[in-house]
């Protein structure tokens, strides 16, 4: 892209340059994009350049689209009436979207108050804050390759080391523990599914009882893990999961600030699989754009007197602004018949991938319900060698064509989630630049 960068985009880097302070690695100089507009599935760079955006954002926040009619004219609005005020009050937003969030969550799930804030890494954080107030005990169990979030607590919990590694001593909180995951392609016990007994279920059942100092509050896991892959679990770990927790009087938090409000093809990835949550954290496409995390808890967690002292406080906890943008999501989401369209272009994208998967053993799995899709490579079919230089070069392959992802996992997973939003002609596009840049790196390793 070097040659293609025009003095109004030269400006601007400079300038980015010397000013502006980035915590994630960067894209390789002349890879980086400066963005100015975006509608729908399309990204609009400085220069007028555009790409169709498969990854909605950072992992999820565009579901609905950017710059969706109906989300910009609620924020437009409450921007006029009232963007925040002392947080010991209320707002009509907030009590507006707690409780449609209340009527799409199955009632079996005995959810009940919602408690909003700035993103879902501090959703994650108030759910741990709360659980351990109301059960007295400290400890949380999590799995390898789990992503809650990077604050001091949360990283405690993430199951990837090399996103703790940049701080001395890889922090880790007293009695936070990680268990193997169901990571059925890459078992770490060299077993095969059926057949091998869901030993890592039974881990979580060992550490309850043998790891711990009999204090473990809550076990937290993505219902499908993000970061960590796309990966999904077999069916009976999730029945096994919630039998252990029961049995043990253990709460379980489901995750789903990645695959939560239609992504996975039902409104929320637990439902796919019978997962009974006693919390449920959310985040990133509830607000449309804007940030925006929410955590509701099992009614019996939230008694009366919880509400006459203070056990938590954000500055911009239930915010009228926000939670006016979520209100509208959850409409659009319902009313655009949104879950069914992650289903639908899921199965399209998904066929094709296993198409391509014949041609190119590049392809070790495909995985992912609905429009959550990750395409894991590797260098041997048999070895199941990571192909991670293959896949950071895919992603920028698919840049220089136009359209936006990332890698996950080891570094060598290929993310698909574009908004649901996307029409049957972007889509197809995406879906063809995404075989190419697979092709394309095939190629690069029969060389």
């Amino acid at each position: 892209m070097t040659d293609r960068i025009t003095e109004a985009q030269k400006r601007a880097l400079d300038q980015q340059r010397k000013f502006l302070l980035h915590s994630i690695a960067r894209p390789p100089a002349d890879r980086q994009v400066i963005f100015v507009e975006g509608r729908g599935a399309i990204l609009k760079d400085i220069d007028g350049r555009e790409y169709i955006d498969g990854i909605s954002g950072t992992n999820g926040p565009l579901l609905v689209g950017h710059s969706h009619p109906r989300v910009v004219r609620a924020i437009q609005e409450q921007a006029g009436k009232l963007c925040q005020h002392m947080t010991c009050f209320d707002n009509i937003p907030a009590i507006e979207a707690a409780r449609k969030l209340h009527d799409i969550v199955p009632s079996q799930w005995k959810l009940g108050k919602t408690y909003f804030c700035p993103g879902g890494g501090e959703a994650v954080e108030t759910a741990l804050k709360l659980v351990m107030r109301q059960t007295r005990k400290s400890e949380i169990i999590s799995l390898y390759l789990s992503y809650h979030g990077l604050s001091l607590g949360t990283m405690s919990l993430g199951g990837m080391p090399w996103l703790r590694s940049f701080i001395p001593g890889g922090i880790r909180w007293p009695g936070f523990h990680q268990i193997p995951n169901a990571y059925c392609y890459r078992c770490p016990y060299g077993l095969e599914n059926p057949g091998c007994g869901l030993q890592c279920a039974a881990e979580l059942e060992n550490a309850i009882k043998f790891a711990s100092s009999g204090s473990v509050a809550a076990f937290i896991m993505e219902p499908v893990q993000g970061p960590g892959g796309h990966i999904e679990f077999p069916d009976e770990y999730y029945r096994e999961v919630r039998r252990i927790c029961d049995e043990n009087g253990v709460l379980l938090i489901a995750d789903e600030v990645q695959t939560g409000l239609g992504r996975c093809g039902a409104m929320f990835a637990s439902q796919l699989h019978e997962l009974r949550p006693d919390v449920l954290v959310l985040g990133k496409a509830l607000g449309g754009g804007v940030p925006v995390g929410a955590v509701m808890f099992r009614e019996d967690l939230t008694p009366p007197d919880l509400e006459k002292q203070t056990w938590h406080s954000l500055t911009f906890q239930n915010n009228p602004l926000v939670c006016a943008a979520a209100s509208t999501v959850i409409d659009v989401v319902r009313e655009e018949s949104l879950p069914e369209r992650a289903a639908e272009l899921g199965q399209r994208f998904t066929q094709r991938f296993r198409e391509l998967a014949e041609q190119h053993k590049i392809i070790g799995q495909i995985r992912g319900p609905g429009l959550f899709i990750g395409l894991e490579l590797v260098k041997n079919p048999k070895t199941k060698q990571p192909a991670v230089d293959e896949a950071g070069k895919a992603v920028w392959s698919a840049l220089d064509k136009g359209v936006i992802t990332f890698t996950g996992g080891l570094g060598n997973v290929l993310k698909v989630k574009p908004p649901l939003t996307i029409t049957d002609q972007q889509a197809g596009k995406l879906l063809e630049t995404m075989c190419d840049v697979v092709t394309e790196a095939d190629r690069s390793l029969t060389k």
